[in-house]
C-alpha cells in the first residue's frame, strides 16, 4: 500500500540510454509502494522511449554531455555554490598521480554543476520533510558526489549501490574522488556481489556495520534448445574494449580442431581491431565460423537465444562486478565459461559451466570450450539444467527487484521511526 514516501532513484544515464536491464523492473516495483518515484540521470546517451507508471517522474540529465578537464572550468572551484571541501581532497589525490588529479578536478567541477540543478534545489528546499524520502544512488560517483551535502541538509535515508567500475579503485589508479566522504554519509551501502562487499570492508572498515548484499537479476528467457548433431556454438555478449579480452577467444579458436561457431554481440572502440584479427583466424582455420552482430537491443538478444542453439557463453574479462549476461545465459539454460574475477565465482561453478583462472592462456580457453563441446549427452543435459537452477535460486529478476525495493521501503520507515 502506497503512502507519502518518495524515492529518488539516481542513475548513470537511464532512462536516456539503451541499458534497461534490471532498472525498469526496480522502477516498476518502486512505483507500487512509493507515492512518487523520481528518476535522476547523470548524463544523456539516447532519447527515452520507455513508458512508466503515472507516479514516476523523470528529471532531465544533470549533464547533457560529460566534460573534459579544461582550464575554463576553474571558475567552479571558487564558486560560492561549490559544495565540496576540495583542498583536502586534492591532497588525497596528489600522491596518486596525474590521472587522479584530473579525476579530482572533474569531480569537483561536477559537484558545483550538480548542486545547481533543479532536483537538488528541490531537495534542499524540502529538507524539513527528509524523513519521507529515500535517496538511492546506483553508483558512488557522479550524482552521488552530493551525498555529503544531502547529509548536511538533514537527509538520513541515503543508500548507495556499488557495482564494479565505481567499486574497485584499482581500475582508477587506486583513487576515486570523494569516495570516503560519500561512504561515511550514506546510511546504507549495498553491493551486487559478496566479493565487492568484502573488498570495500577491507578498504574502508568503517562501513562494515551498514553493508548489505543484494544480487541483481535478469529477465527469464526461454529455454535454449541445442541439437547435439549441430556445430558447437559459443556466444559472447559484451562491449568490445580491452578489459573484455576478446582476443583471448580469437586466439583460442586458432587451436580448436573440431567444427565451432563463435558469435559476438556488442560493439566498442576496439571492434575493428578484434574483427580484423578474427577474420584472419577464420580464414586460417576451416573448422571455425565467426560472426560479429554488433550492438543489439535487449529484445533482439533474447530472440537470438530463442532461435539459435548455443552451447556456452564465454566471458573472459580481466575484471567484472557480477555480470548480468551470465544470469541471462543461465536463465536460458546455457552453461558459461568465465574468468574468476570480481563476483563471477558466485555465479559460475563446475556444475553449471567452467570457471577459468583470472588470467587464462588461449590454451586454457580452448580446453574449456573443447571440454563442453565433447561432453556426452547426459552430462551436457545436467549442466544445462543446473544453469537454469542457478538462475532460479539467486538471480530471478522479479524476486530480486521486489526484495531490493522492499529494502529501500523499510529504510524509509526506519527513518520515520528515528524522527518520530
Amino acid at each position: 500500500m502506497k503512502n507519502e514516501l518518495k524515492l529518488y532513484y539516481f542513475t548513470d544515464s537511464y532512462p536516456f540510454s539503451a541499458d534497461i536491464t534490471w532498472k525498469s523492473k526496480e522502477i516498476y516495483e518502486a512505483s507500487q509502494v512509493f507515492e512518487e518515484v523520481i528518476i535522476v540521470p547523470f548524463t544523456f546517451k539516447t532519447e527515452n522511449h520507455l513508458m512508466f507508471p503515472n507516479n514516476v517522474r523523470i528529471e532531465a540529465p544533470t549533464l547533457r554531455n560529460t566534460l573534459f578537464a579544461k582550464p575554463k572550468y576553474l571558475k567552479h572551484l571558487i564558486s560560492l555554490s561549490q559544495p565540496q571541501k576540495w583542498l583536502k581532497e586534492l591532497f588525497r589525490a596528489f600522491p596518486k598521480g596525474k590521472q587522479a588529479i584530473l579525476d579530482w578536478y572533474l569531480a569537483t567541477i561536477y559537484s558545483d554543476i550538480i548542486v545547481k540543478r533543479p532536483v537538488f534545489k528541490e531537495l534542499k528546499k524540502n529538507r524539513k520533510h527528509q524523513e519521507k524520502c529515500v535517496l538511492f544512488f546506483q553508483w558512488t560517483m557522479n550524482n552521488a558526489l552530493m551525498v555529503p551535502s544531502l547529509y548536511k541538509w538533514g537527509y538520513r535515508n541515503i543508500v548507495c549501490r556499488m557495482h564494479g567500475y565505481d567499486l574497485y579503485e584499482f581500475r582508477h589508479h587506486q583513487y576515486a574522488p570523494y569516495k570516503p566522504s560519500i561512504l561515511k554519509k550514506a546510511s546504507a551501502c549495498t553491493f551486487i556481489s559478496k566479493h565487492g562487499l568484502d573488498y570495500i570492508q577491507k578498504r574502508y572498515p568503517f562501513v562494515k556495520e551498514k553493508c548489505h548484499l543484494h544480487y541483481l537479476g535478469a529477465k527469464a528467457m526461454k529455454t535454449n534448445i541445442v541439437d547435439p548433431d549441430n556445430t558447437f556454438h559459443v556466444i559472447s555478449v559484451s562491449r568490445v574494449v580491452p578489459l573484455k579480452r576478446l582476443e583471448l577467444i580469437v586466439d583460442a579458436l586458432k587451436m580448436v580442431n573440431f567444427p565451432i561457431k563463435w558469435t559476438h554481440i556488442g560493439d566498442g572502440y576496439a571492434f575493428d581491431a578484434v574483427k580484423k584479427k578474427a577474420d584472419i583466424v577464420q580464414n586460417a582455420n576451416q573448422n571455425c565460423e565467426i560472426e560479429f552482430l554488433g550492438w543489439l537491443p535487449p529484445q533482439a538478444i533474447e530472440d537470438y537465444y530463442s532461435n539459435n542453439g548455443i552451447g556456452a557463453l564465454v566471458l573472459v574479462s580481466e575484471t567484472e562486478g557480477l555480470p548480468v549476461v551470465i544470469m541471462e545465459a543461465f536463465s536460458a539454460s546455457v552453461p558459461v565459461i568465465a574468468t574468476d574475477v570480481g563476483g563471477v565465482s558466485e555465479l559460475v561453478n563446475t556444475d553449471n559451466g567452467v570457471l577459468l583462472a583470472p588470467n587464462p592462456s588461449p590454451e586454457d580457453v580452448a580446453k574449456a570450450i573443447g571440454f563442453l563441446a565433447k561432453e556426452d549427452k547426459e552430462s551436457r543435459s545436467k549442466r544445462r539444467e543446473q544453469a537454469r537452477v542457478s538462475y532460479a535460486k539467486d538471480f530471478d529478476l522479479l524476486n530480486n527487484s521486489k526484495a531490493f525495493i522492499d529494502f529501500l521501503y523499510q529504510k524509509a520507515h526506519s527513518g520515520q521511526r528515528r524522527n518520530a
